[in-house]
């Protein structure tokens, strides 16, 4: 199966390679992301896009309906990371993952 998928982190490593490989595949990708989408993975590149934003994700979708009509899948890669070795790491690093402690 394939037709319109969106990537969320579109501009990172792994949003990046998802894209391409989506993109061999046949799918159409509409990469979003906070930094610059890099347009060579994606059929419809959004950047500037804070997903905790409720006005800027509707204002994304509504260019991907413009762009496409339909929507058919959803990879949300978008998230954080912060590089901090396990003896040296902060619990407060950990609370998204694990929850409350």
């Amino acid at each position: 199966m394939t037709g319109i998928v969106v990537v969320t982190g579109a501009a990172g490593a792994l949003g990046r390679k998802t894209s391409e490989v989506l993109g061999q595949l046949g799918w159409k990708v509409a990469g979003i992301d906070l930094a610059a989408v890099p347009a060579d993975t994606v059929a419809l590149a959004i950047g500037g896009v804070d997903l905790t934003d409720a006005a800027a994700v509707q204002a994304a979708m509504a260019r991907i309906g413009a762009a496409f009509g339909r929507l058919d899948g959803l990879v949300n890669i978008a998230g954080g990371f912060r590089w901090e070795t396990t003896a040296d790491g902060s619990v407060e690093a950990l609370l998204p993952v694990v929850g409350q402690v």
